[in-house]
């Protein structure tokens, strides 16, 4: 079963929580579990360790952008040739930008959601190496036609990428399986005839570089 991690935040409101949990089910009904640092996850390690302790184990992951701060106006830039002043603007938390580039990182399949009243930028900004998804914040629009195209496709990435992962973990095991085996494990998977064919031409072998060793020596010492 695919392991996505889960970005976003907590101390949500209701309307914000009823949000996830809807999107957690719609995961789960995929076939996938969900896992977030300190929602459903948890660890006596420092957050940002266990982030990426958490991260490495999974398959892809979703960041959620939710309000997290609000303030009714403000100046961008200050004191600057390009400052600005701000009306009311909403941004996500911190963490949003931390775990998203952590995933980019590790090339997950990556899916960005982004409620509408967020300022964008950095990695929930449009235009990076996956599309960001702006919509409100009513489960129903997980239901649209275009979210479940998107969320479909994206699977589609995770279980490749799933896929991925467990072939290059077999073949991890499969070389430390031959590498442990002795000559005598591996000479049993021979017939006798092949098992002393085998030791005969090891035994030749030796003894031609025993014999050349020894011609090299007189050569060099004559």
């Amino acid at each position: 079963m695919a392991k996505i991690y889960l970005s976003v935040g907590s101390g949500l409101s209701a309307e914000q929580e009823a949000f996830v949990q809807a999107l957690e089910s719609r995961v789960q009904a995929a076939g996938m579990t969900t896992h977030t640092v300190g929602r459903n996850e948890f660890s006596s390690d420092t957050p940002l360790k266990a982030v990426i302790a958490l991260m490495d184990e999974c398959d892809g992951a979703i960041v959620l952008a939710l309000e997290r701060l609000r303030f009714e106006s403000g100046i961008e830039r200050p004191s600057s040739e390009k400052e600005q002043v701000l009306g009311p603007t909403s941004l996500a938390t911190s963490w949003n930008q931390i775990e998203a580039t952590l995933a980019y990182e590790r090339k997950l399949p990556l899916l960005v959601l982004v409620d509408d009243c967020l300022r964008q930028d950095g990695m929930l900004e449009p235009n990076n190496d996956w599309y960001v998804e702006n919509l409100q914040l009513d489960p129903g629009q997980l239901d649209s036609k275009e979210f479940i195209g998107r969320f479909r496709h994206w699977l589609s990435k995770v279980e490749h990428f799933d896929g991925q992962a467990t072939a290059m973990q077999e073949a991890g095991q499969t070389d430390a399986d031959i590498a442990s085996r002795s000559i005598g494990d591996w000479l049993r998977t021979f017939t006798p005839a092949q098992a002393w064919g085998i030791l005969a031409s090891l035994a030749a072998a030796i003894a031609g570089s025993f014999a050349l060793g020894l011609w090299l020596g007189k050569t060099i010492g004559g």
